[in-house]
């Protein structure tokens, strides 16, 4: 899989408005992520219900 941004995920979501996108909750971790090893990336929010 190729390196992704925090910008590449919150423009992924294109069926939720920019707001909801910008307040999304993004892995912080993202640089440290073993891109070559993935297939997808996935996370759970915390702020989720």
């Amino acid at each position: 899989m190729r390196p992704l941004t925090e910008q590449d995920i919150r423009a992924s979501f294109v069926n939720c408005s920019k707001g909801d996108a910008k307040r999304l909750a993004v892995p912080r971790d993202l640089a440290e992520r073993p891109w070559d090893d993935l297939d997808f990336l996935g996370w759970r929010d915390p702020g989720a219900p």
